[in-house]
């Protein structure tokens, strides 16, 4: 019995368990519809939020479809034949714009309170002495509207809007229109007034309200309103307009066909006359007193001339015995073709001057150009250099200029004696080159000086005067000085025609000119013609003591020179 009953509860708790859990399920798809309900009820409400748009304070901005437009006044006037039509309208016909636009100009040109008014007119018809119009003042009471010139004040910099604005109108007469910008507010019970002045004469019109006119914005341009009437009034008003600039175009072409006419007149009066002044210049230089007169020169110009015809006739002379003795010299390379004029100087040269580039075989390879053409010589280094100016190289088509402006053509192991006679014009002087001496100094004892101090310190080598073959002034001239080590052997010579000793603070600066350095076999001209060599280091009293040129006075005037072989 016992054991039925357990069996019985155990079958009760089953069914019950399975009861609860049918129950559970059916619970938990109402809770998961549920929920997607408010997730969608949600997103919907979400979205509507978002579409909706909404102001600075959280409330809803309902757009507007149409919004009223601004106030507008007409009137009309006629006199003396004329019709005067007038028209005040706000700047813009939308009032959120026209707002906008006024606290806008007031911030920008510093404006008092009020709004922009535009104030169209037009004068209409035709009289035989047609009124001038002065631009019109507007009234509204008490209140009259200013225009927006007299108030604004002027930006310091260019402002296109500022000069749109603040344009005044011209008098206005009969068949034209023009527009004003006033600013200002009208009182809310009165009706706006213009008052005319036509002359001296002033006249007050009333303006009646109207509808909003299909006018443009920009005041600059006017159309035609379109009236209660309906569009035939336009119509009609349109083609007279057409008709009227029609009339004006054509009556500026015809005024331009006139202009023309006259032009061509007066360009066939300027031939005659210009064919007539050659029919005078023909029978004029048919006579030869008149031809005489004309080819005449004054005594200035052909001195001039005859001076020019020397230059190139000793410029060409030049050249021709240059191009001789540059192949005598073995520079086959150059071929001399354009030798141009004397150039004076100092120094003096020829010019321009054109040469032919030849290789080994004769064949043309190039060509070199040059302003000025002159020589430089050393009777000591033997050497003989062309110098060209201001010039370039030309070659394979391209032009390269010299460098620095100069190109030096050296000629070594030659006696520049016969160039100096040849070509005294293309050097620096007459004498260039040339052995001098003043006969103030001994120069066997100018020697033997100089070879004494330079001898004080052997330690790294010194330098030696070989030969000296005159002194003038203070320049020591066809000088041969050898570099030595301190083994007494020789390391290079310097042969100069001239040289010249400074003292620099406690150094002694050897000037050298017009000459080269001799290495073994190796002869390099000095560059630029000027070598220095600075000696640091020495004793600058022993030299300062020293009787040497540039250094100290000449021993004494009159002293009779040593033979030739002594100082050489």
């Amino acid at each position: 019995m016992a054991g039925l009953v357990e069996r019985q509860q155990e079958e009760g708790l089953e069914q019950g368990r399975l009861v609860r859990r049918g129950r559970a399920g059916r619970a938990g798809v109402f809770s998961l519809g549920l929920v997607v309900g408010f997730l969608l009820l949600g997103y919907v409400v979400l979205r509507a939020l978002e579409l909706t748009p909404r102001g600075s304070s959280g409330r809803a901005l309902v757009r507007q479809v149409e919004e009223a437009p601004g106030p507008a006044w007409s009137g009309t006037l006629t006199l003396d034949g004329l019709q005067l039509s007038l028209w005040l309208l706000p700047l813009h016909d939308e009032p959120t714009l026209e707002r906008f636009r006024a606290r806008a100009l007031r911030e920008r040109y510093a404006l008092p309170p009020g709004v922009p008014w535009r104030l169209v007119y037009a004068l209409e018809g035709e009289a035989e002495s047609a009124p001038t119009l002065a631009p019109p003042r507007v009234v509204c009471g008490d209140v009259e509207l200013a225009p927006l010139a007299e108030l604004a004040r002027a930006p310091l910099e260019p402002d296109p809007l500022f000069a749109l604005l603040s344009a005044r109108p011209p008098a206005l007469q009969g068949g034209e229109r023009a527009a004003l910008v006033l600013w200002g507010e009208l009182e809310p019970d009165a009706l706006p007034q213009v008052v005319l002045a036509f002359g001296a004469q002033e006249t007050n019109l009333p303006l009646t309200p109207v509808e909003a006119l299909d006018l443009p914005r920009s005041y600059a341009r006017l159309a035609q309103p379109k009236g209660p009437r309906g569009a035939a009034s336009g119509a009609a008003s349109g083609e007279e307009a057409l008709r009227a600039e029609i009339a004006r175009l054509e009556g500026e072409l015809e005024r331009e066909r006139v202009r023309r006419a006259e032009r061509e007149l007066a360009f066939q009066a300027f031939r005659s006359e210009l064919d007539a002044l050659e029919v005078i210049r023909d029978r004029l230089l048919g006579k030869p007193e008149v031809t005489a007169a004309i080819d005449a020169l004054t005594p200035e110009e052909e001195e001039a001339q005859a001076a020019a015809e020397v230059a190139r006739a000793r410029a060409a002379e030049l050249g021709r015995a240059l191009a001789v003795r540059m192949k005598l010299e073995g520079l086959r390379g150059l071929d001399l073709l354009e030798s141009g004029s004397l150039l004076s100087g100092p120094p003096a040269a020829i010019g321009p001057v054109v040469f032919r580039v030849l290789d080994e075989r004769g064949r043309l390879t190039g060509s070199l150009s040059a302003e000025r053409l002159r020589l430089e010589a050393s009777s000591a280094a033997r050497t003989l250099t062309l110098v060209l100016e201001d010039g370039f190289e030309s070659r394979a088509g391209e032009r390269v200029p010299f460098l620095e402006g100069t190109r030096r053509i050296t000629l070594t192991d030659v006696d520049p004696e016969g160039w100096f006679e040849d070509f005294p014009e293309l050097f620096d002087g007459p004498d260039a080159g040339r052995t001098d001496d003043d006969g103030r100094w001994r120069l066997a004892d100018v020697r033997r000086e100089l070879n004494r101090l330079f001898a004080l310190d052997q330690r790294g080598g010194w330098y030696r005067l070989h030969s000296l073959g005159g002194v003038r002034d203070t320049r020591l001239n066809e000088v041969l000085l050898e570099e030595l080590e301190a083994s007494g052997r020789v390391r290079r010579r310097f042969l100069a025609d001239g040289m010249e000793l400074f003292l620099e603070d406690a150094s002694l600066v050897l000037v050298l000119k017009d000459g080269a350095i001799v290495r073994g076999e190796e002869k390099v001209p000095f560059q630029d013609g000027v070598y220095r060599i600075v000696l640091p280091g020495i004793a600058p009293e022993a030299w300062r003591a020293a009787a040497l040129p540039g250094l100290a006075p000449p021993p004494g005037a009159g002293t009779e020179r040593e033979a030739a072989g002594d100082g050489r």
